[in-house]
């Protein structure tokens, strides 16, 4: 689903890209997530901060970076003029890309916005390829549950009815295809609690089906 008016604002300001390197970056590096010379996938890339990110530290082939809001997507590919980049306006629950196309996807909070995150989940797995990696940092309903998450609930618009637990998350991505390497939970000044992980793609993992009209072979 799209943000509302305010998280739209929150998305976009000065803190939110500080947080975001100095804070979940620096997560995910210290997990040791190593994606040089290869393809990445960044689901909801918003204003391009994280895709930017990736680029600056990780130094891969090619990124490939999608958001549901074409708003979103055309600042984002203001923001970041490269060639190695490409922006689209695409559903993360029905992604145009073959089967096995990336060594890495990158998931920097966007998941909790999905209300059939599962399919999510699976096509995150479809399009890695076998022993590729998914980094992500994520809310869940748990996040919600104390007096700032409460305030949170009011203000934002999320699909708190079909929101996943820590717990549910992990299974489905056992589920999927995945073996989880690592996953770290947070609560910073006990503000929202929230986790991040890395998940390796099975070799064996099962196969779905992604036959749809302008699938694109990047």
């Amino acid at each position: 689903m799209k943000l509302n008016a305010l998280e739209f604002q929150l998305m976009n300001n000065p803190l939110r890209r500080l947080v975001q390197e100095y804070y979940e970056m620096r997560r995910f590096l210290a997990m040791d997530a190593s994606v040089e010379a290869g393809k990445v996938l960044e689901i909801g890339c918003g204003s391009g901060n994280g895709t930017r990110l990736i680029r600056k530290y990780l130094r891969p082939e090619r990124i490939d970076a999608i958001d549901l809001d074409a708003r979103m997507i055309e600042i984002a590919r203001r923001n970041n003029v490269n060639a190695s980049i490409s922006f689209s306006v695409m559903d993360a629950t029905k992604l145009e890309f073959q089967n096995d196309s990336f060594d890495a996807v990158f998931d920097f909070g966007m998941i909790h916005h999905v209300p059939n995150w599962r399919d999510c989940v699976n096509e995150v797995c479809r399009v890695l390829r076998p022993g590729g990696v998914f980094m992500a940092e994520e809310l869940s309903a748990e996040s919600f549950r104390n007096l700032p998450g409460r305030l949170g609930k009011a203000l934002l618009d999320h699909p708190y009815e079909e929101m996943f637990s820590r717990e549910q998350f992990m299974e489905q991505l056992m589920v999927s295809g995945f073996t989880i390497l690592k996953a770290v939970d947070a609560n910073p000044l006990g503000l929202f609690k929230h986790f991040a992980l890395e998940a390796r793609k099975n070799n064996k993992a099962p196969r779905r089906i992604h036959a749809r009209k302008g699938t694109t072979n990047r």
